[in-house]
């Protein structure tokens, strides 16, 4: 597959980051640096990876309605029109796809043998399944390997979730594929003290979410 560097023009550029100014993501705090610079960074990403400008613009807004694991939504499922107007229905479709499906199951069906049929993820709101094509699966797990890597300076990155994308290269760009090869080189420019107190974290994060979890189903019952 050839790979073929692209730019959201300047214009389109502007008009996109005005509209994420007013939805108000310079005053949301992500993975220790703000919202509109997490998005920005993660859509070069994809444009230095040479994707398409719809998965390119899906990348800016990836986590506009809040994700399963970011569940800070500046824009309301509601009115999913407003975003389709701005970068088109196929990039907002993706940012759509992008909030609301559970992750194992995103690195379930990429990780499938069956490359040649659809494939099958999960709302994590309802439990519902999913059927996309594997263009859309290939395009979701490389806007997640981008959403992971921008944050790897300032987040721990697990070493299993490394080896899903490793097991799902075939269906990444070469280009983030490249990148995936170098990852322990990437991951070396962490200090390790920082490694290690990001490490920590991320545990301490992944249990709460577990005990409160557990609390609200117990509420729940006893209600």
């Amino acid at each position: 597959m050839q790979q073929h560097k692209m730019e959201l023009s300047q214009d389109i550029s502007a008009t996109l980051r005005g509209l994420l100014d007013q939805l108000g993501v310079n005053q949301v705090s992500h993975s220790g640096q703000t919202l509109m610079c997490h998005l920005t960074a993660t859509s070069k990403i994809l444009q230095d990876w040479g994707c398409r400008q719809e998965l390119c613009a899906a990348g800016l807004f990836h986590s506009i309605y809040g994700t399963e694991m970011f569940r800070v939504a500046k824009q309301s499922f509601e009115d999913r029109r407003m975003l389709q107007q701005a970068i088109s229905e196929d990039a907002e479709n993706l940012v759509y796809l992008y909030g609301t499906i559970s992750r194992q199951s995103l690195y379930d069906a990429a990780q499938a043998e069956q490359a040649e049929k659809d494939a099958m993820v999960r709302d994590f709101r309802t439990g519902a399944e999913v059927i996309i094509t594997r263009e859309r699966l290939s395009e979701l797990l490389t806007l997640d390997f981008a959403n992971t890597l921008e944050q790897c300076p300032r987040a721990y990155v697990r070493d299993g979730l490394i080896e899903i994308y490793r097991r799902a290269a075939s269906i990444l760009p070469p280009p983030a594929v490249s990148t995936l090869n170098r990852w322990e080189e990437i991951k070396k420019n962490q200090p390790l003290l920082l490694r290690a107190r990001l490490r920590a974290q991320f545990y301490f994060v992944l249990m709460y979410r577990h005990i409160s979890r557990g609390l609200n189903r117990l509420r729940f019952v006893r209600t």
